[in-house]
């Protein structure tokens, strides 16, 4: 059981609210909208699509982290948001960046392989995940915060489980030109959307 939605259905007096920023349902799922998108996008411009299809082909037999990483490459041209800082530039001037954390990020993009083998479980585990395997009644009102233009975990995938899922209050915000980070890209957006869901 994934961890917020255990959390609530074990402990439901200690959530209050639960909102879900960029929401991850499923990736098989949001790979598969984001293809789609892609695709949509690459035929409107008279783009050649046999490469696009051939790494999404692959991707859907073998879901597997660098397949994914592939079929990401080849979609994303089509979805870069309007708007964003950069977040590695915000990253470094962040007053919480420790030194074991800025080792950790430089390891990572310097040694992808010693990263994939440290992380292997929760890729394996991201992979599989599905919500829409999941129970889907909760106790407490559940909201959704996502950019129009996030294809890391695609708005339309949490609109479709929000539609199936059971909760005393529902409610999904899209932001709009913007992608997988908006608490970062326009925090003081994000801010009055946050609390005018749980405020």
């Amino acid at each position: 059981m994934s961890g917020w939605a255990g959390l609530q259905k074990k402990h439901p007096e200690k959530v209050l609210h639960y909102v879900g920023v960029s929401q991850l349902i499923s990736i098989k799922l949001g790979e598969i909208a984001g293809y789609e998108d892609a695709y949509r996008i690459a035929v409107e411009k008279g783009k050649d699509t046999a490469k696009l299809t051939a790494v999404y082909e692959k991707a859907m037999e073998d879901l597997t982290f660098d397949n994914l990483g592939r079929l990401r490459m080849k979609t994303m041209p089509y979805h870069m948001p309007p708007k964003g800082k950069n977040q590695i530039l915000m990253g470094l001037k962040s007053p919480y960046l420790k030194w074991n954390t800025a080792r950790w990020q430089l390891m990572c993009m310097i040694n992808w392989k010693k990263r994939k083998r440290l992380s292997q479980d929760l890729l394996d585990y991201m992979m599989k995940a599905n919500l829409f395997d999941e129970p889907m009644e909760y106790q407490v009102p559940v909201a959704f915060i996502h950019g129009d233009s996030d294809w890391a975990t695609p708005a339309v995938c949490s609109k479709q489980y929000m539609e199936q899922m059971i909760a005393p209050q529902k409610e999904m915000v899209v932001l709009k030109d913007m992608g997988h980070n908006p608490q970062y890209d326009t925090p003081e957006e994000f801010a009055k959307v946050l609390k005018g869901l749980v405020g």
